[in-house]
């Protein structure tokens, strides 16, 4: 069972498949992936990560944008290469949605850990 709220990081601009994204954004997205997992890392006491992209229909992406997963990992949380089978049964399951106002939330409670109050931002896909 995975233990932790998956988090998400997004380019700016919506594209379907990595490559479809520019040089400058792939330095962008990245940029902030290493800070968010350095923020995830602290707020859940861990020293490990996980980062994947699923990119394209065959690779399992469920949904038509790219985004990038940042799973923080604990010591022995799963048996070898058991992250990725429980990883596409949880993209699968009938699990309950998260409603919009927990996400916003989370998402609230990184954004301060990262930025402080100094942050705001849109995103329109």
């Amino acid at each position: 069972m995975i233990w932790f709220t998956d988090s998400l990081v997004i380019p700016k601009r919506c594209v379907q498949k990595f490559v479809d994204l520019t040089e400058e954004e792939v330095a962008d997205l990245f940029h902030v992936v290493q800070k968010v997992e350095a923020m995830l890392e602290q707020r859940y006491q861990v020293n490990s990560s996980m980062l994947t992209i699923q990119d394209g229909v065959d690779a399992g992406q469920t949904v038509k944008h790219l985004h990038v997963h940042l799973v923080p990992r604990r010591p022995n949380d799963f048996a070898k290469d058991e992250v990725y089978r429980e990883l596409d049964r949880h993209d699968k399951d009938n699990r309950k949605a998260r409603l919009p106002e927990d996400m916003a939330a989370e998402a609230r409670e990184y954004r301060k850990l990262m930025y402080g109050d100094a942050l705001h931002w849109t995103f329109d896909c």
